[in-house]
């Protein structure tokens, strides 16, 4: 099996467990650009979405040991062009557009867990279902490094 054939089985078997929530992902922001990460006794495995200047957005799934950041050759990795209608043409052939959509949908779902998004659309959803106005002062929610806003009058 070449490390592509193996990382898509990985895709594979994390989106299932991913999908039935026995897959602990959770954020990660040590790189250049934000994703999640699931640590593993001896082996860690980063899932990051990067956003080039100049190209279509792609996810990288590496497998990284523990306690050495890269490997001798490089750390094994599987990376494929996000699932959307502006980089699906990046995608060449119908392994890689599979590729996308395995990846797109396993970033997606891990996101979800490891920044908890489901809890914050309930919280979203229970605040806007209650009469009333909705909104706090950006003071008592946002860090103290936002610029503060004028007081309403």
């Amino acid at each position: 099996m070449t490390t592509n054939e193996h990382m898509r089985a990985v895709v594979k078997q994390l989106l299932a467990k991913t999908k039935a929530r026995q897959a602990d992902w959770r954020p990660r922001t040590d790189g250049e650009f934000a994703g999640c990460a699931i640590y593993l006794p001896q082996s860690s495995l980063y899932l990051t979405y990067i956003e080039p200047r100049a190209e279509a957005d792609y996810i990288r799934l590496e497998l990284v040991r523990n306690g050495q950041q890269t490997a001798p050759g490089g750390n094994p990795t599987f990376e494929a062009y996000v699932d959307s209608p502006d980089s699906n043409a990046q995608a060449t052939n119908p392994q890689e557009l599979e590729d996308s959509r395995w990846l797109t949908e396993l970033y997606r779902e891990a996101s979800a867990i490891a920044y908890r998004w489901d809890e914050v659309f309930a919280g979203l959803g229970e605040v806007l279902s209650q009469p009333g106005s909705v909104g706090l002062d950006p003071a008592l929610v946002l860090p103290s490094k936002e610029p503060a806003h004028a007081p309403r009058r």
